[in-house]
């Protein structure tokens, strides 16, 4: 009798997690879900912390990556954010995150001159204002989901 879900001796079972450390910023993440990791400086620079260069093996008797995943993220000053990301049909293709600049306000100041001008009412139909530049240090955190997992793309 054949094991319905065949160990393919080509490919040992993945890491669950992986940790990436480049220029001070420092990232844990499922590398079932992220095939790019990339941090963009509020000049536009593009740091790549993590890029996919091998096939992530999954379990045996898997055939899908786990629904569900946390990637940690902090910056060089310390400062630390988790996502919790639920996927289970893995409609996800990027995430983008900015992320706010050392001594930024809580809330950007044309938000609360609008909030606070309208007596405090919920803006419908308004477009949100567009980022802002104050204090130095904003930066986006790019992750791109789609790595190459076995199965069903084993190694030969």
């Amino acid at each position: 009798m054949s094991d319905p879900n065949p160990t393919i001796s080509n490919c040992k079972p993945s890491p669950p997690s992986e940790r990436v450390e480049k220029d001070g910023y420092s990232a844990r993440f499922y590398p079932g879900f992220v095939r790019r990791l990339a941090v963009r400086d509020d000049a536009g620079v593009e740091t790549e912390l993590y890029q996919q260069t091998s096939v992530y093996c999954l379990p045996p008797g898997t055939d899908k990556p786990w629904p569900t995943s946390t990637l940690e993220f902090s910056r060089p000053d310390g400062r630390r954010i988790a996502l919790l990301i639920e996927d289970p049909h893995q409609q996800i293709d990027r995430i983008e995150v900015r992320l706010k600049a050392a001594g930024a306000p809580l809330v950007r100041a044309e938000v609360m001159e609008q909030v606070m001008g309208s007596g405090g009412a919920a803006l419908e139909g308004s477009d949100p204002p567009p980022p802002s530049d104050e204090g130095e240090g904003a930066v986006v955190l790019i992750c791109e989901d789609g790595p190459v997992l076995c199965p069903p793309m084993c190694p030969g």
